[in-house]
């Protein structure tokens, strides 16, 4: 009885500062923004794979960095690579360079070309299902993993007021995709996070003004508004908000307010 009665000792929160050196800093693919993903983290949280302004000639390079080495190793034949995401099995890293979607074996190895991309995407998910979803144009598009012909998942309608679709990521089961609807250039306190089921077409607003959202297993969405983490309990069966959302994380580096529609992507870190 004494023992279940003792108070119990709040271990608190862990603020861990992980550094990029040998890369000089993170990056992106512009010198003044990080307009994409530029970081991406094994499911253990020991070992994070990002976008570093490299030294010399090399404007930026993809870097490995396990937590229990003190600095990051370049990852092979990503030079001038960004839009880090890692394969589910975590055996391939991929990535965007030249005008091509790439992935690199983990283990080491060159990188292959799933294929070209007449645009820089400003987002990219590769699914248990063995595609790997991503934003071209105004719309969203998947190809297997493996290469091949890419599908067309939705496309913007410039009557409805939608300027493009972006930032996807495939919810669980493979059968509904959340994205960020941007509305118009350069702002963001219109854009929607919706999900839209693959086999109806139907589409649902999830949240207004937010971007750059994903499900976590907890059972919410959650997304960035104003730089701001926020999350929003989510059903899976009914795809839909089940509540309010809230804050999480104040003062993430988020994609906004950029003078450059390229770069002004909404993406958040």
């Amino acid at each position: 009885g004494l023992w279940s009665v003792r108070p119990s000792i709040d271990g608190g929160l862990t603020h861990v500062s992980v550094g990029v050196q040998p890369s000089a800093s993170l990056g992106g693919q512009s010198a003044y923004v990080t307009g994409r993903t530029a970081v991406t983290v094994t499911a253990d949280g020991r070992t994070l794979f990002f976008v570093g302004k490299a030294d010399g000639e090399v404007p930026v390079q993809l870097y490995r960095r396990d937590l229990a080495q003190p600095v990051a190793v370049p990852v092979e034949g990503t030079e001038g690579g960004f839009l880090p995401f890692l394969s589910p099995d975590e055996q391939w890293l991929g990535f965007y360079a030249g005008e091509r979607l790439m992935k690199a074996p983990i283990g080491g190895g060159l990188p292959v070309e799933i294929m070209r991309l007449t645009r820089r995407p400003s987002g990219a998910h590769w699914t248990p299902e063995g595609v790997t979803v991503f934003d071209q144009n105004e719309g969203l598009f998947q190809i297997a993993a493996d290469g091949g012909t890419p599908e067309a998942l939705t496309e913007a309608d410039p009557t409805q007021d939608e300027l493009r679709h972006t930032l996807p990521r495939m919810l669980p089961g493979g059968d509904a995709v959340l994205f960020t609807m941007q509305r118009s250039l350069f702002r963001w306190d219109n854009a929607q996070v919706v999900v839209q089921s693959l086999s109806t077409g139907e589409r649902t607003v999830v949240v207004e003004n937010g971007a750059d959202a994903r499900y976590v297993d907890s059972g919410h969405v959650v997304f960035v508004r104003s730089g701001t983490l926020m999350a929003v309990p989510f059903d899976l069966d009914r795809l839909e908000a089940t509540g309010g959302a809230v804050a999480l994380i104040e003062g993430v580096t988020q994609a906004t307010n950029v003078l450059s529609s390229d770069f002004d992507t909404g993406a958040a870190q």
